[in-house]
Order: structure tokens, then sequence, then C-alpha cells
């Protein structure tokens, strides 16, 4: 019986109740990161890999249900009722040359 796969609101809930950190691997594909955490569970693993090109999208933007560490948190940001993290959004865009500062 295969697992379920998770929707990409699922999966992003996931990654922020068990502090999950999604990075990008050598062929820029998003990938859950958990140094020595739980075993991800296979619905998760799935949606990980079905959903890339909207976690990617929610990564761009700064979605601050993903961002990896407390300390972004004085970054934070809600504007038209969404939570993004201004430190992730810049660092995701500097790592692909495209950082352009948000308009407000």
């Amino acid at each position: 019986m295969a697992s379920r796969i998770m929707t990409v609101d699922q999966a992003v809930e996931y990654v922020a109740q068990y502090h999950i950190v999604l990075a990008y691997n050598e062929h820029n594909l998003i990938e859950p990161f958990t140094a020595g955490g739980p075993k991800l569970p296979m619905a998760f693993k799935r949606s990980i890999y079905k959903h890339q090109a909207e976690l990617a999208a929610r990564m761009r933007a700064g979605d601050s249900r993903l961002c990896p560490t407390r300390f972004h948190r004085k970054w934070h940001r809600r504007k038209h009722g969404i939570s993004y993290c201004l430190m992730c959004r810049q660092l995701d865009e500097s790592m692909n040359n495209t950082y352009q500062p948000m308009a407000s």
C-alpha cells in the first residue's frame, strides 16, 4: 500500500512544526535536512518531491513558515496577510543573483 502524499500546505506546516530545514542540493532541487532529527515519514518525503516548484517559489518569497532559524524572527514581516522572512528571501535571491529590495 502506497503512503499518502501531503498537500503542499501540510508539508509546509510539517516543516514548521518539526523545525526541518529545506535546502537546495547540487541539482538545485529541494531536500529536507534534519541533522540527527527524527526519521521523516514517506508521505512527507514524497510531497517534497512532488511540490518542488511550489516549495521553491515559497522559499524565494521568504515564507516565514520555512524559515529555519529563530534568529531571523526580527526580520519577519507581514504584508497582505502573508508572513515572510526578509533574511531568508534575501539569502535565497543572493544565491541566484536575483536580489532586489522589496518595495514597501
